[in-house]
């Protein structure tokens, strides 16, 4: 690969070389492009003085033309911090020195800007290998079925105060459950709940636990006792909600027949289709000479091409008239339901069918969290297809709407809440978003990356939060199973580490002991939660030196390459000038003839 950039780098100075080179010119022009060619190619790669290899100054015209000495190289006064403001360098700011740059007219912005965007200033490590060497590793699997209990469905976790792990668990309001493990993943005793369990959380005052499910919330205390249980504010719904939601529903309904009956139209045409290629296979098939292909395979002789031709267009017509019978018994199938259907408008039934079956779906709670006396939730839309929090009294009397828009995709959508405010891992727009307790938003960050780290990688990611250590956010990635820790404000700290799951579009919630020393995750197709405990730090030391060891042959090669294909192309230009030369050669001479000739 490296070979291949070194080739196209040469290429295209080749490829510029030659385009000077067929430019027409003067005897004039040739004497001074030569001068100045030659001249700036060794100004730009020897000193003058020592003869060593030199860097042209940056945001200095003597540099540009080659005749920069570095005595008067503006750029070089600069850094040195004597600036000569007339040649447009200044590379200090006393604003910036005293704390009061605003960043809007800074002489600095200019010059600093291209180098950050490049490689943003890391607070936690001093290098971006550090940066992406995990911190955690997997060590522990929590199984929510094993032996000696029923087998249950894990839909969520969380951790509590103690640092113990609440699985909530349950596929109907029958089983709802929460199965509870210690510190170290132990199991240690289950917790009947009124609900199935498809949200859990700990509030961080006194270490309730607020579970959601059925379109119900419910309180626990910290030993499992049951303190509140009443519907979610959320569940009900208004009479002009319920007016569109009917509208939406008999539209839809409406809309089958035409629907049912397209697509019995598509089934015609390709019946249709498939009829054409038999009409022509047959007569392809009736036009072959007739053999007695069964005395020559009696006879032991392979086929003849005829009889080989036969036997495949044979083959051909057989599968298709198989693919006629099935298009037309599927066909049927649409027939008998645009029949029972027919032009009336749909039945009270199928409405309030389609109705309860939207209801259903928007009274389940994708996430939820608690802090002083609120608790709030994440759920879709009342209508449409997008999803909502909601601000509910820890009494469950009443709540509202606060947080509209948002998009996330399989039925996900995280929302954790802490004294700061409420932070939100809208999956479909690869971000996490920050409001304040109002709803109001505060500030966002994330975008979509299929390689590296700084990015969201896979689809629809983060897909869950957490808090850490001294405000810090955890993010979670379903895909790759990939955690990563951010300052509350969204500045990248370290890579966590990544989980074994099974990939996918779905939840994978993640809890922080205190001390950030323990990591879990949710692996919601195996029913099972992963831990991650801190690599020891002079292990973690060596996987550093590796990964900067390896940054730093990656950046040689690189470096290497761009010196070849700058070494290419100086020779590149010096030949040119030389081709050129030779090119008006007789240009000069008869312009020194003409100069030299006596008046007639």
């Amino acid at each position: 690969m490296l070979r291949i950039t070194q080739l196209f780098i040469a290429g295209l100075a080749v490829l510029a070389v030659a385009v000077w080179i067929a430019l027409p010119t003067t005897a004039d022009q040739v004497v001074a492009d030569a001068d100045t060619a030659v001249s700036t190619a060794d100004a730009a790669t020897t000193d003058a003085a020592t003869g060593e290899a030199k860097t042209p100054c940056a945001n200095c015209p003597a540099c540009e033309a080659g005749t920069c000495t570095d005595a008067n190289c503006p750029a070089k006064k600069c850094a040195e911090g004597e600036c000569d403001e007339t040649a447009g360098a200044q590379a200090r700011c006393e604003a910036c020195e005293n704390g009061t740059c605003t960043g809007e007219n800074c002489p600095l912005k200019a010059t600093t800007v291209a180098a950050s965007t490049d490689k943003p200033v890391i607070s936690s490590a001093e290098s971006e290998a550090e940066l992406g060497t995990p911190t955690h590793r997997q060590v522990k699997i929590l199984k929510a079925n094993q032996e000696g209990l029923s087998n249950t469905k894990l839909n969520c976790f969380c951790m509590t105060l103690d640092g113990r792990i609440l699985g909530g668990c349950g596929t109907s309001k029958d089983n709802g459950e929460i199965r509870v493990f210690n510190s170290e993943g132990d199991y240690v005793e289950s917790w009947s709940t009124p609900v199935k369990v498809e949200a859990i959380n700990v509030r961080a005052n006194d270490g309730h636990v607020f579970v959601a499910g059925d379109g119900r919330l419910v309180e626990l205390d910290d030993t499992g006792s049951l303190v509140a249980d009443a519907p979610s504010p959320h569940a009900s719904v208004s009479k002009e909600q319920a007016e569109k939601m009917r509208e939406a529903v008999v539209a839809q309904l409406t809309s089958r027949v035409e629907m049912y009956k397209n697509q019995a139209k598509i089934y015609d045409q390709q019946i249709e289709l498939i009829g054409t290629q038999l009409e022509k296979l047959q007569t392809r098939l009736d036009e072959l000479p007739a053999e007695e292909a069964a005395d020559e395979a009696a006879e032991g002789e392979e086929l003849s091409a005829t009889a080989r031709q036969r036997e495949m267009f044979e083959k051909q017509i057989s599968q298709l008239e198989r693919s006629v019978t099935s298009l037309e018994r599927t066909k049927k199938l649409w027939n008998e339901r645009i029949e029972k259907l027919g032009e009336a408008e749909p039945s009270e039934e199928d409405i309030q069918r389609q109705i309860e079956s939207q209801i259903a779906r928007k009274l389940a709670v994708a996430s939820i969290s608690a802090v002083d006396d609120h608790v709030y939730i994440a759920c879709s839309a009342a209508v449409g297809y997008g999803y909502s929090v909601w601000s509910i009294s820890d009494d469950f009397s009443e709540g509202e709407e606060i947080i509209g828009d948002l998009r996330g995709c399989c039925g996900q959508m995280d929302v954790q809440v802490n004294d700061r405010g409420i932070y939100v891992a809208e999956n479909s727009r690869d971000r996490v978003v920050c409001f304040d307790h109002e709803g109001e938003e505060v500030t966002h960050w994330g975008h979509s990356a299929r390689e590296g780290i700084r990015g969201f990688g896979s689809c629809c990611n983060p897909m869950n939060v957490a808090f850490g250590p001294d405000h810090t956010v955890y993010t979670a990635e379903s895909g790759t199973g990939r955690i990563k820790q951010y300052t509350a404000e969204g500045e990248l700290l370290q890579v966590v580490g990544s989980a074994d799951l099974v990939p996918g579009c779905k939840k994978v919630s993640i809890g922080v002991s205190k001390d950030g020393n323990r990591v879990f995750m949710l692996d919601i197709t195996r029913d099972h939660i992963v831990m991650m405990d801190r690599i020891p730090t002079e292990e973690r030391k060596e996987m550093i030196a590796k990964a900067q060891a390896a940054e730093e042959a990656a950046e040689g090669e690189s470096e290497e390459a761009e010196s070849d294909a700058g070494q290419v192309s100086q020779t590149a230009v010096k030949r040119a000038v030389a081709v050129r030369a030779l090119r008006v050669r007789p240009a000069i001479q008869a312009k020194a003839i003409a100069v030299e000739a006596p008046a007639e």
